[in-house]
């Protein structure tokens, strides 16, 4: 089974939290089909916002200004906390405006 990296961004919320060292809301998503990049739009549950920074979720940390699918990474920039098993949505600028 292949993820198609060109469909429209989709996946799920593995975990979240708040940490306390200036980062913020923080989620663990990982995405099942799309790319997500930073400064995209999402919405994952009942939380938007649009996508600060995205950092690769093993030990290493690694800055990323992209992610694809299967990868799981931590993204910053949620105006609250998801619940894990939320669906994870990247939005259009279209879609922006409606919200």
């Amino acid at each position: 089974m292949q993820a198609d990296a060109n469909a429209p961004p989709y996946g799920a919320v593995i975990e979240a939290f708040r940490e306390n060292t200036g980062r913020g809301n923080v989620a663990t998503v990982v995405l099942w089909q799309g790319c997500m990049r930073t400064g995209d739009n999402f919405v994952t549950g009942s939380t938007h916002g649009k996508i600060k920074q995205i950092l690769l979720s093993d030990e290493t940390r690694a800055l990323m200004t992209q992610a694809s699918p299967g990868v799981p990474v931590q993204i910053m920039g949620l105006n609250k906390l998801p619940e894990p098993g939320d669906d994870f949505i990247i939005l259009d600028e279209e879609e922006v405006a409606v919200i």
